[in-house]
């Protein structure tokens, strides 16, 4: 074997290396995202002076987005409104409303957890850590929320986010909230992969 040969032979594998540790970043891999909250207000859907003024969240599509809810037959677009009873406010997944049953909008409220910061990670949607049931708003208490199944999702899969209640007004019937979301579907990450 000629000297030229061997030298080829000896450069094969480093170029097999070289080209097996440039491909070490997924090009599929989910993009970071931004993963600072948001901080939003919603009113009462069950005060009628409140009409035209978002009274409901969507978490799927590109970002969250408020929704005004005049007819709850009409309006379907949404994944929780603000509701109240008793003298309280509620967080009110769309999967109570009637022919919407087979929604996956579900609320976990997270017991011990003080910040957003601590949730890092949704849980698991199986068992019973998530309700399809109206939650009692408490201000400063975290959340952890699965939207519907959305429609921009390959999937159609659901999104997830982590909320916090930043204030709340009986009297007026509004809520203020802090939400992160992640974008990307069935993703239960509420970090941004360049934070972890």
């Amino acid at each position: 074997m000629s000297k030229q040969a061997l030298s080829r032979l000896t450069r094969l594998p480093l170029l097999a290396v070289a080209l097996l540790t440039a491909a070490c970043d997924d090009p599929f891999a989910n993009r970071a995202w931004p993963d600072l909250p948001d901080t939003l207000t919603v009113f009462s859907a069950y005060r009628p002076e409140y009409a035209g003024k978002p009274s409901a969240v969507s978490l799927t599509g590109s970002f969250v987005a408020l929704v005004a809810i005049e007819d709850f037959g009409v309006t379907n677009q949404w994944d929780f409104m603000l509701g109240e009873e008793s003298g309280n406010l509620l967080w009110v997944p769309s999967s109570v409303v009637p022919g919407r049953e087979d929604s996956r909008s579900s609320i976990a409220k997270m017991d011990g957890v003080t910040s957003l910061d601590e949730v890092r990670r949704a849980p698991e949607p199986g068992g019973d850590r998530y309700t399809k049931e109206p939650v009692v708003l408490e201000e400063g208490a975290v959340y952890v929320l699965r939207s519907r199944r959305s429609d921009v999702c390959y999937s159609r899969g659901s999104n997830y986010a982590k909320m916090q209640v930043v204030a709340l007004d009986h009297a007026l019937g509004t809520v203020e909230f802090a939400i992160v979301r992640n974008p990307y579907c069935d993703n239960r990450d509420l970090v941004s992969p360049d934070d972890d």
